[in-house]
């Protein structure tokens, strides 16, 4: 099998080695990280929103 360079070799690449079964396994596998992530960025967003809004009170007292 000859592989043929540039962008027509890697979309080639690309439809012929990804099947739906394989993108939704990959999906599958990293679907625990990007909710962990997603989590954590939620509640460091919180987190700081009541540490600011706590000391905007401190200081007006």
């Amino acid at each position: 099998m000859e592989s043929s360079g540039g962008m027509t070799g890697f979309i080639t690449a690309l439809t012929t080695g990804i099947t739906s079964d394989i993108l939704w396994t990959e999906i599958t596998k990293a679907a625990p990280f990007v909710i962990t992530v997603f989590v954590v960025a939620v509640g460091y967003r919180i987190l700081r929103r009541v540490i600011n809004k706590g000391s905007k009170l401190k200081a007006g007292i």
